[in-house]
């Protein structure tokens, strides 16, 4: 029986040109948890997306015990369910969808020629409109920098003075990631 995933009847609304990254890898889970992206972050609605096998299950479950729900702080929340439609609304009137994917292919090409044979940098790699930046001490071997060196806040720093682009906290080795604006072009 093939799962049929309720996401999949959502228009694409994020910054890879798909609805969710997973759809990239063909991944079809079967609960989905869905809050910062809805709204931007501008407010917390969270929300689970579920197939129909488990919404059938909860249904189910409801009838014979108690109709289940969420308590959470946010649960139903106007402010958040209206922040959460009018942000799809806009995503999906301005295409920054669509965009993304576009300038996308555009960043990676960019970032991919002006670094890929740097001596520094061990990988760049990304996806949509999130791209990355791996330095290394050692191309040939992927050698990693010492830690004490701080090469990774020291080139973060850099970037920002120049307020060249959005730049995403990386906590793992020294790899920049950068997350420009959907509208960008």
């Amino acid at each position: 029986m093939t799962k049929e995933i309720l996401i999949q009847q959502v228009p694409q609304y994020f910054d890879f040109g798909t609805p969710f990254n997973l759809h990239l890898y063909e991944m079809f889970p079967d609960l989905i948890k869905i809050a910062k992206s809805l709204t931007s972050a501008y407010l917390p609605p969270p929300g689970v997306i579920v197939v129909k096998l488990v919404w059938g299950v909860i249904e189910q479950i409801s009838e014979e015990l108690d109709p289940m729900g969420d308590d959470c702080n946010y649960s139903g929340h106007t402010l958040g369910t209206a922040a959460g439609l009018s942000n799809l609304d806009i995503l999906e009137r301005e295409r920054l969808t669509e965009n993304a994917s576009d300038s996308g292919v555009y960043l990676q090409q960019q970032f991919y020629e002006a670094f890929d044979n740097h001596p520094q940098v061990g990988e760049v790699h990304g996806m949509g409109l999130v791209d990355a930046l791996e330095f290394v001490a050692d191309k040939t071997k992927k050698q990693r920098f010492d830690a004490d060196w701080k090469v990774y806040p020291k080139v973060r720093r850099c970037v920002l003075s120049k307020n060249w682009l959005s730049v995403l906290y990386t906590p793992n080795g020294d790899i920049l990631s950068f997350a420009p604006p959907l509208r960008i072009t």
